[in-house]
């Protein structure tokens, strides 16, 4: 992870889970400090066989979105040390995607997830999304993941044992999610209006943060 970080994450992963975080400086001449992200990263893969990296863009807390050319570094970094034979988890939290506002330059739109699947066999992306930023329903705390495995031949019965494993961290941690919040969330996936509805809300968010900008 980087160092400008989402404080639950050391919740969720070091005190509940027992991981250990490992950091890198997010920020170098203004930009995002993919050097860092790589050096780090091959640092950390000495000695262990599975690394997590994880990539929350646009971040938490500092609101940043790689340009395309640090995304197209990124996935460069992650398939060299996938190449290397370090079997990577890459989880892409694009809870707050689609707020995008290119504050003082062009940044990139589209989430890493989809360059990541099927990237290489040593790396399986996981996409994290939620409703809570991405509909505007603060409090209804309903999430999807995606899973893409590296390679398409055995991706379905990876998919399947993936499915399971959630189930049963779901099953074992929260009991379930509230019916409720899924179905309202359905419903408003389903609206005919609701690309409609998140760009206005967008453009409230748009406002406020030039203005603070």
């Amino acid at each position: 992870l980087p160092d400008k970080l989402w404080g639950n994450y050391r919740l969720s992963y070091e005190v509940r889970l027992g991981a250990q975080i490992e950091t890198y400086p997010f920020y170098r001449e203004g930009g995002f400090d993919v050097e860092a992200l790589a050096s780090r990263l091959a640092e950390v893969a000495r000695g262990r066989s599975k690394v997590l990296v994880l990539l929350n863009f646009p971040n938490n807390p500092t609101g940043y979105m790689p340009t395309a050319a640090e995304a197209d570094r990124i996935v460069e970094v992650l398939r060299e040390q996938a190449e290397k034979g370090t079997r990577l988890v890459v989880v892409a939290d694009d809870a707050y995607f689609g707020l995008f506002y290119h504050l003082g330059g062009a940044s990139s739109t589209e989430s890493l997830f989809a360059r990541l699947t099927g990237l290489h066999e040593n790396l399986l992306a996981i996409k994290l999304d939620g409703a809570t930023k991405e509909l505007f329903v603060w409090g209804l705390r309903c999430g999807f993941i995606t899973f893409g495995p590296g390679r398409s031949d055995d991706s379905e019965a990876v998919c399947d044992a993936l499915e399971a494993k959630v189930k049963g961290a779901i099953r074992a941690g929260i009991s379930n999610v509230p019916q409720l919040s899924q179905s309202l969330v359905e419903r408003a996936l389903a609206s005919p209006t609701i690309d409609q509805e998140r760009s206005e809300k967008c453009e409230i968010l748009r406002a406020r943060a030039e203005k603070v900008y």
